[in-house]
């Protein structure tokens, strides 16, 4: 009997993603849908989700597992469903989400708990969560807790309810640090291998919880479909982006939490020095806080864009930037795929979250520059802008640890020492 390996995702599809239909969806793309007849309505199932994309590559790589995917679809359904798709079975399962004031939103799903216990008794299993320390990903733990199953915890951002205390602004909300003290530090025990998003995740875990199995693991890039351009000319004008400046690229919401206004600051300041540089900004909407003022600014703006057109933004830039300050962010909120993306097309990342990258010093200076406040971000940009050929190998240093197969392999390596551990070769 070969050992199943059950992705469970934390959260529910967003609500205007539910009802949506296969002529509706097409924004969101790459779904599945099935019409539920007594219903008269469709459900989804989103195959761009990250813990379906790493089932994916895991069943390319290996025939050793079977893979299913599993997630919580609130109250618009009232029982499970299940669908094979490319040899990976999606299960969906009723869940119910309520409020309490001053303590937020909880989430749990007696279907899928249920199901997932008989799983555990059926047949081999290793539950690979996937989560950013999510009270639902807490409540299913708490529930298994007495179950001897191998666990992978797949960390996705956010963090721990001590650190949301000490980087609060509201102290006397105590509630995710009892939170931290009563379940996630003693179910952090439970789990057989954690895989942390973010270097500071992987050094509280392993030095101050002190679990024994936890590396840094980011989901790998597709390098083979991130092809370098070498005449940029084409694709600027493809874009209608200039072709004789040094393009700064920022992709994200035009919001304060994602440091964009800051680094307006920092831009204009040297702009007054470089005229030949051009900040464009992808991904945000008319709604979001800074998206007059960057206009006013003179800041080439697109809203959100499917992935494949964003590709040809990489690959049109000089220099990436994230340069938020937000201290969840930096600490726990990972590299973050698109700068993995930009360095993939040979961009140079300026960044704080820069401080995830495993290599050594030296390789990390090839790929970029760190940022933590206005003057180092003016001083560290205008390097880069004068430097740009000292990052001509960023594609070379980036792919040496982030490449797709390198990650793939490794949690199939994980996978096997797991399932040999808990049931035998």
């Amino acid at each position: 009997m070969k050992t199943k390996i059950i992705h469970i995702l934390n959260h529910a599809p967003q609500r205007n993603h539910l009802g949506l239909t296969p002529t509706t969806a097409n924004k969101f793309g790459h779904a599945e849908f099935v019409y539920l007849e007594e219903e008269k309505k469709y459900i989804g199932f989103y195959l761009k989700d990250f813990h379906i994309q790493l089932a994916k590559f895991t069943l390319e790589a290996t025939d050793e597992f079977q893979i299913e995917c599993w997630r919580p679809y609130t109250d618009f359904i009232d029982k499970s469903y299940s669908k094979n798709i490319n040899g990976i079975t999606h299960r969906l399962f009723p869940s119910t989400q309520f409020k309490i004031p001053y303590f937020g939103t909880f989430m749990y799903s007696n279907s899928m708990l249920k199901e997932l216990k008989k799983e555990i008794n059926n047949y081999k299993i290793i539950i690979h969560f996937h989560d950013g320390h999510s009270r639902y990903v807490a409540w299913l733990m708490w529930n298994l807790r007495k179950i001897n199953v191998p666990i992978i915890y797949q960390h996705r951002g956010y963090t721990f309810g001590n650190f949301l205390f000490k980087y609060s602004n509201k102290k006397y909300n105590i509630i995710p640090l009892l939170e931290f003290l009563l379940f996630q530090k003693p179910l952090t025990k439970r789990i057989s291998y954690y895989l942390a998003g973010s270097q500071p995740e992987k050094s509280f875990v392993t030095d101050k919880l002190k679990l024994k199995k936890c590396e840094y693991f980011h989901d790998g890039i597709l390098f083979d479909k991130l092809i370098l351009e070498t005449n940029k000319v084409i694709i600027r004008n493809q874009l209608e982006i200039p072709t004789d400046k040094i393009i700064i690229l920022y992709v994200g919401l035009f919001t304060k939490i994602k440091g964009i206004g800051e680094f307006l600051k920092a831009y204009n300041h040297l702009k007054e020095k470089y005229s030949n540089i051009q900040l464009v900004t992808v991904g945000g909407y008319k709604t979001d806080e800074y998206y007059k003022l960057l206009l006013d600014n003179q800041v080439i703006v697109r809203e959100h864009i499917p992935g494949e057109i964003l590709v040809k933004y990489y690959q049109a830039s000089d220099i990436y930037v994230m340069p938020t300050k937000d201290p969840i962010i930096q600490n726990f909120g990972g590299f973050g795929s698109a700068p993995l993306e930009a360095l993939a097309c040979n961009v140079p990342v300026l960044s704080y979250n820069i401080i995830n990258y495993p290599g050594t010093l030296e390789e990390r200076n090839k790929i970029g520059r760190m940022i933590n406040g206005e003057q180092e971000t003016y001083d560290n940009l205008e390097y880069i802008i004068n430097h740009l050929d000292e990052f001509k190998e960023a594609r070379k240093y980036t792919q040496k640890y982030y490449d797709n197969n390198i990650m793939i392999n490794r949690l199939v390596q994980i996978y096997k020492e797991l399932s040999n551990a808990f049931y035998g070769a």
